[in-house]
């Protein structure tokens, strides 16, 4: 902290003043050290937590002018660690921005507490706890307080979306923020972070209307008492239009027998995400199928009824395990479920 030495009338002998000069710039000097140090540490992911950090605990020094300055820092200068992982798979962005910047977009502006008349969200149900990971931070934010953008999704989803939502925040408030600065237009780099956040958001809405599609839980069958836990399994899924997929990937007819070999490798289960709606007569074929390539039991998934909507599985065989009455080759998957959970867990046959 900057401190000056302010005398007073020597003559008078009154006693040495001392000012605290930091309040006078509005915690300014901190911000632009915390700024410098963001950039020195290779502007990561996890040196923009620490900034972001620095920054909330700078606010209630600051005035309206330098919290201004502060937005527009801390949602401009988010893009770089954004942009160096925008290429991985989810899971890795996940990872690496989950829990440092994605918080950061989820709250509201940055406001001195003077001037915010109550923060629209509680920035602490936003903000991820310290041994919080990443999957029980997501998890907890769709059941609360961002429940309207992923709380209708499988976990499986949550990356991609609020990743999504995460790039639009910043969207908007950067391009705010640079709209609000008297002397940014001087200076193009504040546009261009602007142009590229508009980009990722632009490439963003391109798929996530079809994942919110893909991710909605009436996909799947819902479990009920004669479902077991979900263990890790090969796992194979029919789209909407019936095709086989292994790894979201479509599977050709001529070549579903040596993909689905190679998926078992010398196991006897495997995991079939199909839709409720699915006849009986078209699981059969599935089994059989399945058979062929070395796979003797068959793990139907199915979801809790309730948010999270775990995963859940029932274990169904060709030519082993009990019988279910009263079910026809046209029931759907959803009907003989429901005949499967009086018995509980366990094999049942499908033939």
């Amino acid at each position: 902290m900057v401190l000056g030495l302010v005398l007073l009338t020597a003559c008078a002998q009154e006693p040495v003043r001392i000012e605290n000069r930091a309040s006078a710039d509005y915690g300014r000097d901190q911000l632009h050290q915390a700024v410098t140090t963001f950039v020195k540490a290779g502007r990561t992911p996890t040196a923009y937590a620490a900034l972001a950090k620095r920054i909330r605990d700078l606010l209630p020094t600051m005035d309206k002018a330098v919290a201004d300055e502060a937005e527009l820092k801390l949602t401009v200068l988010a893009l770089a660690p954004t942009q160096a992982v925008k290429d991985l798979p989810m899971a890795e962005q996940v990872a690496a921005l989950a829990t440092t910047v994605w918080p950061t977009a989820f709250t509201d502006r940055l406001r001195p507490p003077a001037l915010s008349r109550g923060a629209i969200r509680n920035e602490a149900d936003i903000l991820p706890g310290a041994q919080e990971t990443a999957a029980d931070y997501l998890l907890r934010l769709c059941a609360g307080p961002l429940g309207q953008v992923c709380r209708d999704i499988v976990p499986e989803h949550h990356g991609a979306m609020l990743a999504a939502h995460a790039v639009h925040r910043f969207n908007e408030r950067s391009r705010s923020a640079v709209s609000d600065c008297l002397v940014c237009g001087s200076d193009p780099s504040w546009r261009a972070a602007v142009r590229g956040w508009e980009d990722l958001d632009t490439v963003n809405n391109t798929w996530i209307r079809e994942l919110q599609k893909a991710g909605a839980p009436g996909n799947w069958p819902v479990a009920g008492p004669g479902a077991e836990l979900d263990v890790s399994l090969p796992e194979v899924a029919l789209s909407e239009l019936g095709e086989l997929m292994i790894a979201g990937q479509p599977v050709a007819a001529s070549a579903s027998e040596r993909a689905l070999r190679t998926l078992v490798a010398g196991g006897k289960e495997l995991a079939l995400h199909a839709r409720p709606q699915i006849s009986l007569a078209r699981l059969r074929e599935l089994a059989r199928q399945f058979q062929a390539a070395g796979a003797s039991t068959i793990a139907l998934v199915a979801r809790e009824p309730r948010y999270p909507w775990q995963r859940r599985l029932y274990r169904v065989a060709l030519g082993k395990g009990r019988r279910i009455e009263e079910v026809r080759p046209n029931d759907t998957l959803q009907i003989m479920l429901r005949q499967i959970d009086p018995q509980g867990p366990g094999l049942t046959r499908l033939d």
